[in-house]
């Protein structure tokens, strides 16, 4: 009888040993709302030139709220979607403008567009 009543006891301790050690507590956080805003990266429309003149290109990123995005790359690229190589890279400022400058070396109507890289 001692015997089953120490083998009882020793269950009992294993038993609580072990739901000890495999109970596991979930604490979550808080929810928090994030609200995803489109932006805008607009190019101005440079003046006409002269071959081996660079051309200026000035634009502006922004928030669709128009809060300016500060600090971010702009590349230059063709219409359709090839990097212009010798293109200046633009940097936004605290407002949201840049400018990017590229030296035409061929004579030619060239459609151009802007990617900016936001992070």
């Amino acid at each position: 009888m001692k015997k089953n009543v120490k083998l009882l006891l020793a269950c009992a301790v294993l038993l609580m040993l072990v739901t000890t050690v495999v109970a596991v507590y979930y604490i979550w956080s808080n929810i928090v709302t994030v609200t995803v805003i489109e932006t805008v990266n607009h190019l101005y429309q440079p003046s006409d030139i002269y071959l081996g003149q660079n051309i200026t290109f000035n634009g502006y990123v922004n928030y669709m709220n128009g809060t300016p995005i500060n600090g971010i790359t702009v590349l230059l690229y063709f219409e359709n979607g090839t990097l212009v190589s010798g293109a200046t890279v633009g940097i936004t400022d605290t407002l949201g403008n840049y400018t990017i400058q590229w030296n035409a070396t061929e004579a030619n109507t060239y459609g151009f567009k802007t990617h900016a890289e936001i992070p």
